[in-house]
């Protein structure tokens, strides 16, 4: 690329000025690229992204937790309404005509007048029949104490070795 480059900055050879289509006054400049310039992205463009991620994923998963927990008591209704997303989008501060969670009970085009609320016979999936949820204990006893492990040197490990063994022996 050395030879290359000092070949370009001499003076061309003789039989480009024999040329008819030489013309001196120009100079002849090797090829070069433009620099490149930094492409910026827009403050807080992949925070926005990453944030989007986590509440679909959270939400999925919310989501299967709530089937799951709806197969193991036997709630199947509720499975269909763990699925229910809402519509439109709401501004903040605004109050929905209807909340996501009764749009499945509620049918589509009924009056949301106290008498047509009160008749329960138009209502999808709602029964006399009372569900209870499967009571389950909590993953962590919260009334034992935390331990925690004593560690022993070798002599004081050799001394209760032998004080066990002495006690099972006798």
């Amino acid at each position: 690329t050395l030879f290359r480059s000092q070949q370009l900055r001499e003076k061309p050879s003789d039989d480009l000025e024999s040329n008819t289509f030489f013309d001196p006054r120009v100079p002849i400049t090797p090829a070069q690229r433009p620099k490149r310039t930094f492409k910026f992205h827009d403050k807080g463009k992949f925070e926005k992204i990453a944030q989007r991620l986590r509440t679909k994923t959270q939400l999925e998963k919310l989501q299967a937790e709530i089937s799951q927990a709806a197969k193991r008591t036997g709630i199947h209704a509720s499975t269909k309404l763990a699925l229910i997303a809402p519509k439109k989008e709401l501004k903040e501060g605004d109050i929905p005509e209807v909340e996501w969670w009764d749009s499945y009970i509620i049918p589509t085009g009924i009056e949301l007048s106290e008498e047509a609320l009160s008749k329960r016979n138009d209502f999808f999936g709602i029964t006399n029949l009372v569900e209870h949820p499967a009571q389950l204990n909590p993953p962590v006893d919260t009334d034992s104490p935390v331990t925690l492990g004593v560690y022993l040197t070798k002599k004081e490990q050799k001394k209760l070795r032998r004080q066990t063994r002495r006690s099972e022996e006798h």
